[in-house]
């Protein structure tokens, strides 16, 4: 290494930001040269100082390490306070979900399903009643399927209630 009397090679990161900060008077390192897309580019690596500056550079990147681990700690732990309550938050919805909507059991796929078989008729709970079908007019030429349908004619096919399947 090529460094004039008096100076130190200082290669530690950020280091260029820390004398910056502490008003020291730096120049970058010119290390080398790389090839890039066919061409020599210098390669710098670290900041060339005076030698009695090293010492008090050496302490203040200490301390700016020191405070960026603290920073990325607090970040970290921040981030994961955020995560815990997002999932105890989906936990406490997931559990009112399951005691409002499944109320059948969990081998239970339909209400249908879960009713005991009575032999009685009458039943508590709302059915649907389906639509009477529009009759044809014979005196209306033209019209016979679609007055046969009546209004359903105008509903989606999978939204009829009187098609019959194909």
């Amino acid at each position: 290494a090529h460094l004039p009397l008096g100076t130190m090679h200082l290669q530690l990161p950020r280091i260029a930001q820390v004398a910056r900060t502490l008003g020291v008077d730096y120049a970058p390192a010119m290390v080398g040269f790389e090839w890039t897309s066919g061409r020599s580019v210098p390669r710098f690596d670290g900041i060339v100082v005076c030698a009695e500056h090293e010492a008090l550079l050496r302490e203040g990147h200490a301390q700016v390490m020191d405070q960026s681990l603290e920073d990325e700690r607090r970040r970290t732990e921040q981030e994961s306070i955020v995560q815990w309550r997002q999932l105890l938050r989906l936990l406490a919805t997931d559990m009112q979900l399951r005691r409002q909507y499944c109320t059948l059991g969990p081998t239970a796929t339909s209400s249908v399903d879960a009713r005991p078989d009575s032999g009685s008729t009458a039943d508590s709970s709302p059915r649907e009643v389906p639509r009477p079908a529009a009759v044809a007019t014979p005196g209306q030429p033209g019209k016979g399927k679609q007055a046969a349908r009546g209004a359903a004619g105008t509903q989606p096919r999978h939204l009829r209630q009187n098609d019959e399947l194909l």
